[in-house]
């Protein structure tokens, strides 16, 4: 019987080693995911920088386009995942949106209709690193 208890003991101990092996394993996996899906997110906000919001964004200031500039802002609107544009941390999205936003924000600033990008705004622009590239005066800008 004690060998048998034993025997029983180093099976169960050999079930949990493998357990923990494979819920590390799976830890691994699920981080190695979710830093994929960021990744992806952040490429996806920068190219809708680069491509949409940067074009649209000059031709309305120039022309004086209130109303194109609030359409703008609210087809970003449904992209911003948290308190930042990719989820819960500062990020590349976010350095990369900051100036185009932040002019639109202080010709039009940010219609009602936009409470995320809103937020994203206050949030960002708290930050000590995006208040020191913040500028008033926009001559040279587009």
């Amino acid at each position: 019987r004690a060998e048998l208890a034993e025997l029983e003991r180093a099976v169960d101990d050999s079930k949990a080693a493998a357990g923990s092996a494979a819920m590390r394993e799976a830890s691994e996996f699920v981080a190695a995911e979710k830093a994929a899906q960021k990744a992806a997110a952040e490429v996806a906000w920068r190219t809708r920088i680069s491509d949409m919001l940067l074009p649209r964004g000059k031709k309305c200031v120039l022309s004086g386009d209130r109303a194109g500039v609030e359409a703008l802002l609210e087809s970003l609107e449904p992209e911003v995942v948290g308190p930042f544009l990719c989820g819960e941390n500062f990020g590349g999205a976010d350095i990369s949106a900051a100036p185009f936003i932040q002019r639109l924000e202080s010709e039009y600033g940010i219609p009602e209709s936009c409470p995320r990008l809103r937020e994203w705004y206050s949030n960002i622009s708290r930050r000590p690193s995006v208040k020191a590239t913040i500028r008033r005066s926009w001559w040279w800008w587009w």
